[in-house]
């Protein structure tokens, strides 16, 4: 299905027409369907979060690219101090968004583990 953002999910209709056993107890998603639900939200927040890191490295980028392309006092931009350092902070918080994106991915690989020191892990 076409959307408008994040592709790194496949989207699709389903419908259940004429099943059998519809609208019984026993056909209702049970303890082990909702914790499927809940890895594919799991899934789904990581590449949300490796999509809004892209996006903030190609703003940084496309930032560069004016600050050096701006011509200001008879020099671009790019050359003044407070310049740098709004695009350094964006940088920074591109590096920062990385690494938490890297770092839910790794715990989504290694998956549930009954041993870690760190707490609430």
């Amino acid at each position: 299905m076409p959307k408008c953002g994040i592709r790194g999910t496949a989207t699709a209709r389903l419908a259940f027409r004429d099943m059998a056993g519809a609208g019984r107890e026993s056909a209702r998603p049970g303890r082990q369907g909702a914790a499927r639900r809940l890895t594919v939200l799991d899934f789904g927040r990581t590449t949300f979060g490796a999509s809004c890191t892209g996006a903030a490295k190609a703003c940084i980028e496309a930032s560069v690219r004016h600050a050096n392309a701006r011509v200001q006092f008879k020099e671009p931009i790019g050359e003044f101090e407070l310049t740098k350092k709004k695009i350094a902070n964006m940088a920074a918080h591109a590096f920062a968004m990385d690494a938490m994106t890297t770092e839910c991915a790794g715990f989504i690989d290694r998956g549930p583990t009954t041993t870690c020191s760190r707490p609430r892990c």
